[in-house]
């Protein structure tokens, strides 16, 4: 996968959680997120935070689900 392939994704879907990402590009989390540093530096893409309401730390929800990638086109 290339930042274009990435770029292209984002912008088209929006919003993207990163288990989402994995599994379309294939790729380790940790590939996607070093890709993903580098729109967040040029403030085209931000991590969005996630409400977790009244999470009590007991870890069944899934982490990839709660971490979700926005495209800002900036």
């Amino acid at each position: 996968m290339i930042l274009s392939e990435l770029k292209d994704y984002l912008a088209q879907h929006k919003r993207a959680g990163i288990g989402d990402l994995v599994n379309r590009f294939q790729s380790e989390p940790d590939a996607i997120r070093g890709m993903l540093e580098h729109f967040i530096r040029k403030g085209r893409v931000r991590r969005l935070e996630t409400e977790l309401g009244d999470c009590s730390g007991c870890s069944k929800c899934d982490a990839y689900a709660l971490e979700i990638y926005e495209w800002t086109g900036r």
